[in-house]
This record gives C-alpha cells, sequence and structure tokens, in this order.
C-alpha cells in the first residue's frame, strides 16, 4: 500500500508525470470557446472535426459542446452560436475558458468591421489566454488574404497571445497548423 501512495504522489508532483505522458495515459484538458459572427463555419469546423464529416448546419440556435482530442489534449469544445442574441452569453463562458476559437468567414468582407468590434471585446475581456482568429472559407473565389484580414480586423503580427490562421473547413486545411500553435500554449 505505501508503495501505491508513494507511486501517486510521483505521479502527481511530475516526477512521474513523464511517463504517463510517454505512454498516452496522460491527456491535458482544456476548456475551448468556439465562437464568431453567424456563417462563419464554427458547426461546420467542430462538426469535421469530431466524425470527420462536412454538413451543412442550420444556424446555431443553442450552444452545443463536442469533445476533442488533438496533439495530446482533450478539449471540451463549445459552439455558442454567432447571431446578436447568442453573441450576449459569450462573455458568461469566459470565466471558465482555456482558450477562444474565433472564426471568420473570409469572403463576407460587409461584416468585417462587425467581426472586428466583437474579436476586439473578446481580447479586451480574454485574461491573456491564447486566442485562434481563423479566417475561414480561403477556397472561395471572393476570399480575403491573410494581409487583408489582419487589417479588416486590426491585428497585428506582434499579438503575443493572439494566432491568425487562414483555413478552409470544407478543404480540411489550415486548422491543424492552428491547433499546433494553440497546443503549445496551453
Amino acid at each position: 500500500m505505501a508503495s501505491l501512495i508513494n507511486w501517486v504522489y510521483s505521479v502527481t508532483t511530475g516526477t512521474g508525470l513523464w511517463f504517463l505522458k510517454m505512454t498516452g495515459l496522460y491527456t491535458k484538458k482544456a476548456n475551448l470557446l468556439v465562437i464568431g459572427l453567424d456563417n462563419a463555419g464554427k458547426t461546420t469546423l467542430l462538426g469535421m472535426m469530431t466524425n470527420d464529416k462536412i454538413g451543412c448546419h442550420e444556424p446555431t440556435s443553442h450552444p452545443n459542446h463536442e469533445t476533442l482530442n488533438i496533439d495530446g489534449i482533450e478539449f471540451s469544445a463549445h459552439d455558442l452560436g454567432g447571431h446578436v442574441a447568442a453573441r450576449r452569453l459569450w462573455q458568461s463562458y469566459y470565466a471558465n475558458t482555456s482558450c477562444v476559437l474565433f472564426m471568420v468567414d473570409t469572403t463576407d468582407i460587409y461584416r468585417m468591421g462587425e467581426a472586428r468590434n466583437e474579436l476586439s471585446r473578446i481580447i479586451a475581456d480574454s485574461n491573456g489566454i491564447p486566442i485562434i482568429v481563423l479566417g475561414n472559407k480561403i477556397d472561395a473565389r471572393d476570399a480575403c488574404s491573410e494581409l487583408q484580414l489582419r487589417r479588416y480586423l486590426n491585428m497585428h503580427e506582434n499579438e503575443e497571445n493572439v494566432g491568425v490562421f487562414m483555413c478552409s473547413v470544407i478543404k480540411r486545411a489550415g486548422i491543424q497548423e492552428a491547433f499546433k500553435w494553440l497546443a503549445s500554449r496551453i
């Protein structure tokens, strides 16, 4: 019994933590808030990441929850929707959030000001947690470039806890890089 107690103590204090990580028995956990304006592709992204299927979705009317396992981290992902009424809920989720994924539709140039305002609020309220900005739909002909997206959102290269990544959920492109960046900061 004493050896079991010593082993548990060594694992929880870090001396045996490397063993758990190496054997895959240790999983880091993080709460991920998935937000952005409506029709950006948030629910499609989570559907693709959980069951590897792309589908058409109705606008999110109620918060959704999915569990994602990426790079040794178990993300408890909350998709809150992006319509105006749903945005009122966003702030109530910040307290238990480890990281934020803010998705932007790169083809919706007319709503970039709205996206910039929401992202500014998120950054101000984030308390330094990592934030991924995913510019989605880059496979579309009228998608803006990363440089244009950064300008629209007033993002700078030197944002410490904010990473900007361009992606196409439909083509499954650019997402892995974003989550690797996020995993390195959790």
